[in-house]
């Protein structure tokens, strides 16, 4: 008997013992914080994967579209009357919406830029997109005043895209 008094005293002071309660709350509470930590990097890593492997994609994209462009200049023509080059162009490659950024003409001892020219179809109307999709022909018009080209030298002319592709021609002025 003395036995089970020993025994219900020991049990009662476990359960109205408040340092093993604290110990244990305090354990649920670490649990707790830890396994929250957990999720929030978790989701942090899934998150910031994600936006990776979204970014790598649109580069990506971006990449075999530059690829598929092919910008021929099928003519280049000086006008010695009005010190401007008219440069017609073909879409050759298998995409769509190339947009002329930038028209670099030069010689060995200078470079003349222009920037955005405008694009036109053959018949001298201006295309309202500002691109050339596959197949399709339109030409630029490229004011060089005040500076005239010697008849019979040969000039290069660099054409950029929208999209970073760069096309050269050579012509004899």
């Amino acid at each position: 008997m003395k036995r089970n008094k020993m025994r219900v005293r020991k049990i009662s002071k476990m359960i109205f013992n408040k340092k093993a309660v604290s110990l244990v709350a305090s354990a649920v509470i670490l649990t707790g914080v830890a396994i929250s930590l957990g999720f929030v990097v978790l989701f942090w890593g899934q998150s910031m994967s994600s936006d990776y492997a979204r970014n790598y994609g649109q580069i990506t994209d971006a990449e075999i579209a530059k690829l598929k462009e092919k910008l021929t200049a099928e003519y280049v023509f000086y006008n010695s009357t009005s010190k401007s080059i008219r440069i017609f162009m073909l879409n050759a490659g298998a995409i769509n919406n190339i947009t002329i950024q930038s028209v670099y003409v030069r010689n060995s001892t200078w470079n003349k830029v222009t920037s955005s020219p405008s694009l036109k179809f053959f018949n001298g109307t201006v295309i309202p997109d500002q691109d050339l999709d596959m197949g399709e022909e339109g030409y630029v018009d490229i004011a060089l005043s005040p500076i005239a080209l010697t008849a019979s030298k040969y000039y290069s002319v660099r054409i950029v895209t929208g999209r970073g592709s760069i096309f050269e021609a050579d012509f004899i002025a």
